[in-house]
This record gives structure tokens, sequence and C-alpha cells, in this order.
């Protein structure tokens, strides 16, 4: 398999979390990507914002027809599919270039220097700080991870040289498929029986994949694996003992920004011929200190130097679920983690007790899988043990079918507990009392993380009053208290915000985030409100009102260097006055600079991105200035995620006649407002054009030009436009949106994407 052979890639699963990795990778290189996944998950909900074709029916009929050319296809499949998948049996039969994805992973990564991270626990963790290091001193890599990488909001890290830094998964035997250059293996404990039938094989197979070490390459093995047996490979190992050739020393735990409730670490790194001190970690466990050595003798091994090391390991921000905090406040904090193998539970239940002993602890387990759950019944009934109070949810089945007598209500019994109950999915959310509770904690690697968005709103809403003091102490600026934000959207739709901000300083407002960041407060920001859907139920959390703050606008020669609250069509007239050419195409977008740089918006051939010089953020509580180059752009996609625009600096050209592009921009803008109905409460333009076609037109011609659907209709004069009728609700505007991209799909098989924001609840 050639990538340069290969224009379309098709994957059976995308929404898995190493599907998904493979998935923003041929994204990137600019393959057309699309896929089937069973459920909708924020993952997919990603992917199809990226651009990616995805359904969730195991239907051929429902695969793009762009995908059924076999020629310069690829199609991947997940072993957790079952071989009588009706699309991957379709797929064989007519003999297309079909690969499991770590197949692909090892064509991909041939040819490159490999770093390949293995083990039982903590190979996403190790795997991740590798990268983190890697790209953030400047040594740079291309990484397929296990997880959501924090710092980067992604699984995958796109990278400008050859080395990539892969977990390696050992289910299935799918590290078997890598040639590591170096590779690390953090613990082989007894896990994947079904696939192993015994610990002796299972180590064998880690035994098999450090075989394929390249020669002249290295392993770096934790030293508590013990007997592993001799390699050709050069090997070292790591942990906390003395004697680890890379080892963790002088560990301290101290409280970070001077709370109790933020911890850290810091420790000494000792190695053969090198020695780094005032190391410091946020991640909290022991055995992070240990994943964290492993990283450091992957950058020692690459001659990265010692005070790069530091500084960029004390950036390190973590793992989304791995000993992730979701909200923390003084009374009540509430940490989710992926644990699912009895030796992870223990080690996350002891880190938080370490954290803080004199918390109670109240616990939600989901079990994944039937046959761990069977092959650990005593073993997480041990660990789970050692909470206050538990509440245990049904088996998250995935690939499997069920076992007689292997249940969650077998499991908790032998739990030595009094406080403990069974409860679903459905029941969870209400059934919790978190006036009651000092420490929540969600576990599990099933779809448990689907209820943390819920247990997230219903902890912040217990302790609102305690965050608008604390916010009040701070803020220079307005606050109000459940504001509703209809009246600050194009839409005049959207429920309250629980805390409404309008800031008036750039320190007033660093502040503010500092403060919501470390206490894991929701926090939504909003500019002039077009091209945004505000749910019936609003905001939770903080919204930030950026409107009319920072309007300001400084020239230098062709350098326009623009606040966020400043109006786009604003600056393409003031601009053109100055003999300033290059954004007379974006007069008719009614945004501010802040929202069209975040998305990358655009009109008539002109981007925000193929102007851009420089753009000045808040990225965790940080000011921090990105060059365009550090940002990953796309057609009305950015990857400044959460991140607050403050300013932007466009690079323009002179005009030798500033009049003819003032009378062409002038005639772009009458022709907007001739094609589009401006006079009305809408959000602009509703969904993307697909490649090579107009949104506009597909609804048109599926006979939805005007149709209504009680206060919201389909504009006649614009078909791409959803209109307001001054009392439609959200929920009626998502039912008319979802309407008509189904409508469209089954007419022309094309599945528009929105372009406008949805933020909040109540849709």
């Amino acid at each position: 398999m050639k990538s340069e052979s290969i224009n379309r890639v098709y994957l059976i699963g995308i929404g898995g979390i190493g599907m998904s990795a493979l998935a923003r990778y041929f994204f990137s290189i600019n393959k057309e990507v699309g896929g089937y996944d069973k459920t909708p998950t924020p993952l997919t909900d990603e992917l199809l914002h990226m651009g990616m074709d995805i359904h969730f029916d195991d239907d051929v009929t429902l695969i793009p027809d762009q995908f059924k050319e076999k020629d310069d296809c690829l199609v991947i499949y997940t072993p957790a599919i079952s071989a009588d998948h009706t699309e991957l049996s379709f797929f064989r039969d007519n003999q297309f270039n079909v690969y499991k994805r770590s197949q692909v992973l090892g064509l991909i990564a041939n040819g490159k220097y490999v770093i390949a991270v293995a083990g039982s626990h903590g190979k996403t963790t190790t795997a991740s700080i590798i990268a983190h290091i890697l790209k953030d001193t400047g040594y740079d890599c291309t990484a397929f991870l296990g997880g959501i990488a924090t710092n980067y909001e992604s699984n995958f890290i796109s990278g400008k040289n050859d080395v990539f830094v892969i977990e390696a998964d050992e289910f299935d035997r799918s590290f078997l498929d890598l040639e590591p250059d170096i590779a690390v293996i953090t613990s082989i404990d007894a896990d994947h029986l079904d696939i192993y039938g015994s610990k002796e094989e299972l180590e064998k197979g880690f035994h098999a994949f450090a075989a394929n070490i390249k020669q002249d390459g290295c392993l770096i093995i934790n030293d508590n694996i013990e007997n592993f047996g001799e390699i050709e490979a050069t090997d070292t190992n790591y942990g906390l003992k003395e004697s680890s050739k890379h080892c963790g020393s002088n560990i301290l735990q101290e409280n970070a920004n001077g709370s109790y409730y933020s911890k850290r670490y810091v420790f000494e790194y000792k190695g053969e011929s090198e020695t780094i001190s005032n190391l410091t970690l946020g991640l909290n466990g022991i055995h992070n200190i240990e994943n964290a050595i492993a990283a450091i003798a992957v950058a020692i091994k690459l001659n990265i130097g010692p005070e790069r090391i530091r500084n960029s390991l004390s950036s390190y921000a973590g793992v989304k679920r791995r000993f992730e905090y979701i909200f923390k406040h003084d009374d009540l904090i509430y940490i989710d983690d992926y644990a699912h193998h009895p030796n992870e539970v223990s080690a996350c239940i002891n880190s938080i007790k370490e954290l803080y002993p004199d918390k109670k602890i109240t616990a939600v387990f989901q079990p994944h899988l039937y046959s761990r759950t069977q092959d650990f019944m005593d073993e997480f009934a041990e660990s789970l043990s050692n909470v206050d109070e538990l509440t245990v949810l049904p088996i998250y089945p995935a690939r499997e079918k069920a076992i007689e007598g292997v249940t969650s209500e077998a499991l908790l019994e032998k739990i030595q507990l009094s406080n403990k109950k069974l409860s679903s999915k459905d029941a969870l959310t209400s059934e919790l009392n978190t006036d009651d509770i000092d420490v929540l904690l969600t576990i599990g690697a099933g779809d448990i993380d689907q209820l943390v968005p819920a247990i997230r709103n219903k902890c912040l809403k217990s302790q609102l009053q305690r965050v608008v003091k604390d916010i009040e102490e701070i803020f220079d600026g307005e606050l109000l208290l459940n504001e509703p934000l209809s009246k600050y959207t194009t839409l005049k739709i959207g429920g309250p915000a629980d805390i409404f901000l309008k800031p008036v300083s750039k320190d007033g407002l660093v502040r503010v985030m500092k403060y919501v960041i470390k206490h894991k407060v929701p926090f939504f920001v909003l500019g002039n409100g077009s091209n945004l859907l505000v749910g019936d139920k609003g905001i939770r959390g903080v919204t930030i009102f950026m409107k009319n703050v920072f309007d300001y606008l400084n020239v230098d020669n062709c350098n326009v260097t623009v606040g966020a609250s400043y109006s786009l069509p604003k600056l393409s007239l003031e601009t053109l006055k100055m003999g300033l050419q290059g954004l007379e195409g974006t007069a008719g977008i009614p945004a501010t600079i802040g929202g069209a740089v975040r998305m990358n918006a655009g009109a008539y051939q002109t981007e925000m991105f193929d102007l851009v010089e420089e753009v000045q953020v808040i990225r965790n509580g940080e000011l921090l200035k990105l060059k365009s180059s550090d940002i990953n752009y796309r057609y009305r996609h950015t990857d400044l995620g959460k991140d607050i625009v403050l300013e932007a600096t466009f690079k323009l050209n002179k005009v030798d006649n500033a009049q003819v592009v003032l009378d062409k921009r002038k005639e772009l803008l009458d022709s907007r407002n001739n094609a589009q109905p401006v006079n009305t409460l809408n959000v602009g333009s509703l969904f993307k054009n697909p490649k090579g076609d107009h949104a506009a037109r597909l609804i048109e011609a599926s006979g939805l030009k005007g149709y209504k659907h009680g206060e919201a209709h389909v504009s006649d004069k614009h078909a791409n436009f959803l209109i307001n009728n001054r009392n439609a609700s959200a929920k009626e505007m998502m039912e008319l949106i979802e309407l008509v991209k189904t409508t469209v799909y089954e007419k022309f098989k094309i599945r528009l994407e929105m372009e406008v924001q949805k933020a909040g609840e109540g849709f």
C-alpha cells in the first residue's frame, strides 16, 4: 500500500480511539475520509465537523459512491468489528484493499523512526508525554495515541519529520505489526485473556513485540517487570528503584498555585550519565512518575537537553479520562478515569486517598467486557471495596455476547461495602446526591464517559453560589446571573447563561480564565452572536461576552492588528479606505474578528488564514502569541479549540486605486443583500458547501425552499438560511435542520455539515 496511490479511505469502526487517529492522519494528508460506526459519540461529532462522511447503520447503500471505487480506495477495519459485518463483507467480496488497523499503522510507520509504547497499563500517558516533549521542544514528531491529549485536544498529532510516536496495542496482537527503533514496555499484567488464553501467552506476545525492535534499536522496560528474558536489542530499565538505569527519586508532592486542591509532583531524574533536578509533573498518582521517567529516558536517547525536557514536562496537561479532573472546588471534586483493569482501578483509588486522605470517596464503576469481568471478578471486588460509597452500572459488552452468571449483580455481591448499589445509566445522574459527596469518581472504559457532562453540570449547580462569589472577587467587569442569551444572538434564540461576564480589560479576563481552568468550570466565549444556535435551556458555567471589549485597530504599513471584538465588515471597509486590500470579500460576514479567526470564516474565495500572520490567544489561562504556521486550519475550521482569541494581525496588500476596490466591495455586498434574507432573524449560512456543489442548491432541489416547521422555516430567498419567525425555539430549529439533512441525503446521498455552532442544552 502506497499512500500516493490512495485517494479515499473508508474506516469501519471509525469512532474508535485508534481508528479515529488514523482517520485524522489520512485527512491531514488530504485524503477523502469516511466511515461507519455503531453509535454517534463526541469523537464522531468531531470527525463529522472536520468534513468526514460518517453514518451509523450497517448498510451498504449508505456507503457514499466515491468509496465504492476500489482502485484507489483503502478500507480499514478494527478487530472489534464482527466478521459478518455487512459493509466489511461487501468490501471483501469485491476485492477492495482491506486491512486491519494495526496493519495500516505498520505500513504507515514503515521507513520511519518509530518510538512504540506498549503495556497493559500506562502506555497512553507515557506515549503522550513522549509526544509532548518532542513537540514542545521542537524536536517534532507525528503521534498516534490511545487517548485525547489535553495539550492538543486530539489523539493524533501531525509532525513534519519522520519520527513517529505510536501507542502499541497488545489487543489482538496488534503491536506485532510494528518494528520500533525505540520500544517502551510499561507493564505486563494479565489482560485480554480472551485473546491470549493465559498470562504466559500474553508475556510471549510482549517478548515477540520486543523481538521486532530494529537492529541497533533499544528497549526501555519498567523495572517492575521481572524475568522478561533476553532480546537482541539494547535494553535498559526505568522506575523508582535506586538500581534502575533511569530512576525517579527525591519525590515530593506540593500544592500548585498555593491551593490544597491543585497538586503536583516535584522530583529528580537520575540516569546513567545525566541528572535532571526540579522536574515538575501536574499528574497525580506515583505511577505517573514512572511514566514520566520512561518518557525522559526516550528524550535522553534522542539527545534532547535537560532544560528543554524540564520545561516541556512542566507544561504537560495529561490525557482525557486518565485521572481527569472534571470539576474541582473546595467542597466537591469530580474525577473521571478510564480504568478498566483491577490494577488500574486500585491505582486510581489509591491516588485519590493519597491526595485527599480526609475526604469521602463516592465511586461509579462500569465494568468493561464480560470476559474481563469474569477473569478478574475477585480482583475487581477487592479494589472497589476501598471506596466509601459505590454504584455499579451494567457491564458494557463492546464486542462480546453475555456470559451466563457474569453480571454486575454478581460483582456487587463480592464487594465488601455496606453502602453499595446498582443503577442504570439513565437513572444515575438523577440518583446522585452531590450535596453529600466530597470526591466523586467515575471509572470505566465503556460509554460511561457519555454521562460526564450531565454529572459535571450537577456538580456545578451545587457549587454555583461559591463559584459566583470567587469570580466577583477577581473580575473587574460586569457579572450577570441567568442572563437570557436570546438577547445576544442574531437568531434571538437561547436560554439563560448561569454566569454571564462582560470583561472590560485583558487582565481581568486572564484572571477569570485562570480561575475557571483551575476549577474545571465550563466556559463559553460569545462574540456578536452570529453563526450560533444556543439551546433553549441555555449554557452552563461561565459565558464570556466579547463584543465591544477589544474594539481597536492598529496599522503598521501593510500589517493590521485588530482586536477580537472588532467587526469584520467594518475592518473590510476601514482597511480599504487606508488603501489596503485583501478583506473586501468578507464585507458581508456578520462576525467579529475573534469568531471569524476561530472558524476560519470566509466568502468569495477568501478565508481568514489567507491573510492572518499572527494571533494572540488565552490558552490554559496564559497569554500566547501564535504564528499562523503554529495553527492547523482548513475550510471553516481551526485547531484553536478552547483558546480565546484576543487579537489578530493581518498582512494586507497596497492598492493603487482604492475606489475601484471599494466599488467592487459594494458590488459584492449588494449581491449578498439581494440574494440573502438580510432583514430577518437568521443564523447566517447554515451548512458548509459540499465539495463541487452548493448547499442552497441541494436544499432547494430537495423541495425545501420556504418549508416551515412551527416558527422556524427555510428561507424562500436563499435555501441555506433558516429563519426565526420571532417565536421559534432551538428545538424547532434543530428539528428542521435534521429534516433538511435527512431529505438532502435521501435525494442526493450527500451529508450536509453544519457551519453553525451549537452551544448549550435544550435542543
